[in-house]
């Protein structure tokens, strides 16, 4: 039987207590490659591969050699899409930036792509809350076929910390977006978040008995990308 190989993301060592002094990137991938792991999940911010940094096939393949250096491979990619929130800008707008990444991960042979609503949760009325979920799923569609046609995974990672934060929301946002190569990224600690505390939900909270696993069991199928946390 094969076992799972493991990665680490890079981003552990930009924000939180490292936000004021994040590792350089070769820093991390030592560390990485020392704590015996089998890969590393790239964090596209800044001192991390950013998109416009590597903007080139010739610094991709560069990149890629580096961290191969380290015996390690690259397990995906989470750029940084925080100034075209999918949900609030036109998806025209939103593309052109996706696809800079989507090229970094045809580029890098990176097979999966992070993405994620970047709004907060917030208290909508019906009219706009169906006006932006609408436009949602038909970004993140339209991001799937690029993705697909590249052969690059789409998955969207939910979290307390940004709109559809409810386990009914991320289920029927999954099922509105409705294609193939849409999958979503089930990381514990966000899961535990939504399904156990009911972490920043707007309205009434909405957990689930079952907790992680029943969150797991529910979004099944659409399940494509997994953070252990």
């Amino acid at each position: 039987m094969t076992l799972p190989k493991l990665a680490l993301g890079s981003w552990a060592f930009s924000f939180g207590p490292f936000a004021n002094d994040p590792w350089p990137f070769p820093r991390v991938l030592e560390f990485i490659a020392a704590a015996g792991y089998d890969g590393v999940e790239i964090n596209g911010f800044r001192p991390h591969p950013h998109p416009d940094d590597y903007g080139t096939p010739e610094k991709c393949r560069q990149l890629v050699r580096e961290i191969s250096g380290y015996g390690l491979g690259i397990s995906g990619y989470a750029p940084p899409f925080g100034h075209v929130p999918p949900a609030l800008v036109e998806t025209d707008v939103y593309l052109a930036e996706f696809r800079k990444s989507l090229a970094f991960c045809v580029n890098c042979g990176i097979t999966t792509l992070r993405v994620d609503s970047a709004s907060p949760p917030e208290p909508l009325a019906p009219e706009a809350y169906q006006a932006r979920f609408a436009r949602l799923s038909q970004t993140w569609r339209a991001a799937a076929e690029a993705a697909a046609q590249a052969g690059v995974r789409l998955v969207w990672e939910f979290e307390p910390g940004f709109w559809l934060n409810k386990p009914s929301e991320v289920l029927t946002l999954a099922q509105a977006v409705g294609h193939a190569n849409f999958k979503l990224l089930f990381d514990t600690s966000h899961a535990y978040m939504g399904a156990v505390v009911g972490a920043r939900q707007t309205g009434q909270p909405e957990r689930l008995a079952g907790g992680v696993a029943e969150y797991g069991l529910r979004l099944g199928e659409y399940i494509g990308h997994f953070h252990l946390i």
